[in-house]
């Protein structure tokens, strides 16, 4: 573990020069442009079409998220007022990480991966604990950066995940729909000015993701139809036919094993139109794809560990 400790040290000593020198070095913040309500709206008693998704194309890659400086926010913020949905979800997701970092005085995912460190360790897996101390070291840096970033600027987070969203970014609609730009405690929630919008706009950002080809939006919705866990799914009213059909769709995309809990609740005749429909959709939105479990899911920005879990802006490899 002393080279961990060393490199750990290196790293953040040398983050601390960088972070200094970029202090200076930050763009004027612009505002993203106003949009317009979105037309998104799914009213409680709609329920979407069902003859088959439509064809799409599979989302195009985007690089891995990674710890930005000043000249990569001055990019992405000109590429976003531009209309690129891809760069503003990119930015929204590092805003809101080191926002919600900061308003929370921790980083609860640097507590995370400090406990896979420990479990690697233990299962004498040193490779796979070393690359997590890296990590650990590489957060300590960033964390260190996003005290720098003008508060004026911090605050865009949220409208830069919401313009993404409305861009048809597909990773952005699901953590939109999710609710992934609120502080992750839920305080305040209700009285956020932007919380009866986003209320409206949620169930169908959710049905858009998984219509543009996001792979986590499935499981999400499988859980949403099933139940009332959580406000994102407490928004969509309950269908137990509905949550078997994303529940077999994302039995066949992950290679999992179907669970009687979600297949139970409906007649063997919606069990065998609902896997037809689950085919149907693996076969015209996802092109047929198997995913990797990781894909099940997108994490907020706080509680992202790599190698484990997907940002929003990630693509699916």
């Amino acid at each position: 573990m002393n080279m961990r400790r060393n490199r750990i040290i290196a790293v953040v000593l040398g983050g601390a020069v960088v972070v200094m020198a970029l202090t200076l070095a930050w763009p004027k913040v612009e505002t993203p442009p106003p949009v317009p309500p979105s037309q998104v709206t799914v009213k409680a008693d709609e329920t979407p079409e069902t003859s088959s998704g439509p064809e799409v194309a599979s989302p195009a890659p985007v690089a891995p998220v990674a710890p930005l400086d000043a000249e990569d926010m001055r990019t992405l913020a000109s590429r976003a007022k531009a209309g690129d949905g891809a760069a503003a979800c990119q930015l929204a997701y590092q805003l809101l990480g080191c926002q919600h970092r900061l308003a929370a005085g921790r980083d609860i995912s640097l507590e995370l991966m400090a406990e896979r460190e420990r479990a690697h360790e233990a299962e004498g897996n040193l490779g796979a604990a070393n690359r997590m101390a890296e990590e650990q070291a590489r957060r300590i840096t960033s964390a260190g950066f996003c005290r720098t970033i003008p508060a004026d600027m911090l605050e865009q987070g949220s409208r830069y995940l919401r313009a993404a969203a409305l861009a048809g970014e597909p990773g952005a609609m699901l953590a939109y729909g999710l609710g992934h730009h609120f502080n992750p405690s839920a305080r305040g929630l209700a009285v956020d000015p932007t919380f009866e919008a986003w209320r409206e706009e949620a169930p169908a950002m959710l049905h858009r993701a998984l219509e543009a080809g996001e792979p986590a939006a499935v499981f999400t919705l499988s859980l949403a139809y099933s139940d009332d866990h959580g406000i994102p799914s407490s928004l969509v009213p309950d269908d137990p036919y509905r949550a078997a059909v994303y529940h077999l769709l994302w039995a066949r995309m992950f290679r999992a094993n179907e669970q009687r809990m979600w297949i139970d609740r409906i007649t063997p005749d919606q069990l065998a139109s609902a896997r037809k429909e689950a085919e149907r959709l693996h076969a015209d939105v996802f092109k047929g794809r198997r995913y990797e479990g990781k894909d099940t899911y997108v994490q907020p920005p706080s509680m992202r560990l790599p190698g484990y879990s997907r940002a929003p802006c990630d693509a699916p490899r």
